[in-house]
């Protein structure tokens, strides 16, 4: 939403310079934009700032948005730098994991047999999950969620991690919650595929369907149907 490069706009009858990671807004237009309430805009901009995302000007007639080292994110070096400190940190995690956990074979892709989830080492395909969630759910996200991707995927893998995250994207959603909420209901269900997660989820819209078709049906009158027939006046009894 910001913007590329420095530019001049008219806002109130002046003329106002917006700079390059800048936005004028109000929390009317965010709340329509996301479909919140402007209690909840606000609550999240303050969360931002309080983590140093972006910093946050308003008054009486706008708010100005700066998104905090936009350049340097921005940039081929800033971006390799993000992932390579985003990689070091998962790199650890993964460690400390493996180093408590009891694995069956060595191959590099394996299965717990605790909780029969499948685990990938695939730097990679790690790569490819974190760059899809920047790009559609949050640039920047805390170290804690980035924790929170790596375990995840070490648990579910891939493909289940993919699917979650399109499916958050499709609804809307710009933090990780959805995302984990996801996950959680999938592996309590013992699915461990996307074709599976297909299946249990048209299973379920087919049961509400019918469900909202049985009540309808309900509520039809039982001579909705039926056709008046006018009798003949012989059989009047006046």
């Amino acid at each position: 939403m910001v913007n590329h490069s420095d530019n001049k706009t008219v806002h109130d009858g002046k003329l106002v310079t917006v700079k390059r990671g800048q936005r004028i807004t109000s929390l009317r237009q965010l709340s329509e934009r996301w479909s919140w309430s402007t209690t909840k805009v606000d609550a999240f901009l303050k969360l931002l700032e309080s983590d140093g995302m972006i910093e946050v000007k308003k008054d009486t007639k706008k708010t100005l948005l700066t998104i905090v080292n936009y350049d340097f994110y921005q940039s081929d070096e800033g971006r390799k730098k993000h992932i390579n400190d985003t990689e070091k940190i998962q790199n650890k995690n993964k460690n400390d994991s493996n180093q408590n956990q009891k694995k069956t074979n060595n191959n590099d892709n394996n299965v717990n047999n605790e909780n029969n989830v499948v685990v990938s080492d695939s730097d990679n395909t790690f790569k490819t999950i974190l760059n899809l969630y920047q790009e559609n759910i949050e640039m920047t996200p805390s170290q804690i969620t980035l924790q929170k991707i790596g375990q995840d995927f070490d648990d579910y893998g891939y493909e289940l991690m993919k699917h979650a995250i399109e499916k958050s994207a499709l609804a809307n959603n710009h933090d990780y919650r959805f995302i984990a909420y996801l996950l959680k209901d999938w592996n309590k269900n013992q699915l461990r595929t996307v074709e599976a997660v297909k299946q249990y989820e048209a299973q379920r819209e087919a049961k509400k369907n019918y469900s909202n078709n049985r009540g309808q049906t309900a509520t039809v009158s039982p001579y909705a149907n039926m056709e008046f027939i006018e009798p003949d006046e012989d059989d009047l009894p006046f």
